[in-house]
């Protein structure tokens, strides 16, 4: 008659977790629910509307601008007499 400890350690640790089997984890709120995606969110969200800001005033509102002059005509028809 052998004697193997690892049987006898394998029984026991499979008796010891039988009862943790049935219990249910509580399920994990949605991804936007938890504070870690709005710590990151919330920061994402003002750099990429500065970003938008800045792109405007600086980018494409001169380009706006200068198409508007070049379409542009000055009449001097009352200057020379």
């Amino acid at each position: 008659m052998a004697f193997d400890i690892r049987e006898e350690d394998e029984e026991r640790h499979n008796d010891e977790f039988d009862e943790y089997e049935d219990v249910k984890q509580p399920a994990r709120p949605k991804f936007y629910r938890r504070r870690k995606f709005w710590i990151i969110c919330i920061p994402n969200l003002i750099i990429a509307i500065v970003v938008a800001v800045v792109l405007a005033l600086y980018v494409i509102m001169p380009k706006i601008a200068q198409g508007l002059m070049n379409k542009a005509s000055i009449n001097l028809s009352q200057i020379v007499s």
